[in-house]
């Protein structure tokens, strides 16, 4: 793990109940005057003054990093991303929006540290395993720890028995959301995948299907990828650390 350093002033999928709540954060966060930054560039940088531009300092990319933030007083607190929960023990970055808290903290972000769609939220302030109640501390909390992992991606190639045979999984998908979710694995190309799966490599249950074909993040196109080709390739993802 490593820690987000120099930083500047001011700095669903999630459902869209969930992406509401993240937004509904920002009006929320407007009777207190708050707004999210973090915490270095409190200390380092009080003045707000843009720092002078730099060569980015190369850090090693980890599985997982730390990026501290804090709300302070004066501006919109909106941390500008829709997230997904529906795991229950994660909060999955969905996506980014064009302004907002993260774009903000990216701009100033070491390379390898930045907050990117696909990332897994594995704990704030210490809270794990309990993906509601990381949401609400991210919500609601004056300052924020995130732990947030990488995601591991990997790809699996099925061939279906008849072009409308079934995956064999039950998946949670929705409006607004850009991954299928896995919630079993039953009969079906991808159990005949599992039996022959090297160790590690197999499809196991809240893995999340972020793409068919080649299309990444777009749940219509890969849905009918899914359903309308007689051999799909999928993208999987996990977190890279474990959430134990």
């Amino acid at each position: 793990e490593q820690a987000v350093r120099g930083h500047r002033r001011p700095p669903a999928m999630g459902s869209a109940a969930c992406c509401a709540q993240l937004c509904a954060a920002s009006e929320q966060g407007k009777d207190d005057s708050a707004t999210f930054q973090t915490v270095q560039s409190i200390i380092a940088n009080p003045s707000g003054e843009k720092p002078a531009d730099k060569e980015p300092r190369r850090i090693p990319r980890g599985r997982s990093f730390l990026a501290q933030l804090a709300r302070v007083p004066g501006a919109d607190g909106a941390l500008g991303m829709q997230v997904d929960i529906r795991d229950g023990t994660t909060v999955f970055i969905a996506s980014l929006r064009p302004d907002g808290l993260a774009i903000d903290y990216n701009a100033v972000a070491d390379d390898d540290m930045r907050i990117e769609a696909g990332q897994y939220v594995m704990a704030v302030n210490g809270i794990a395993d309990d993906a509601s109640a990381m949401l609400q501390a991210m919500i609601k909390a004056p300052s924020l720890i995130l732990k947030i992992s990488r995601p591991h991606l990997f790809n699996i190639s099925l061939s279906k028995a008849a072009q409308d045979e079934p995956l064999g999984v039950v998946v949670t998908n929705g409006t607004g959301y850009t991954s299928l979710l896995i919630k079993d694995v039953q009969d079906g190309p991808i159990r005949r995948y599992n039996i022959s799966a090297l160790p590690g490599a197999e499809v196991r249950r809240f893995d999340r299907i972020v793409g068919a074909n080649g299309i990444l993040y777009d749940l219509q196109r890969m849905s009918r990828e899914i359903t309308m080709s007689g051999v799909v390739e999928l993208t999987l993802s996990r977190p890279a650390v474990s959430t134990k």
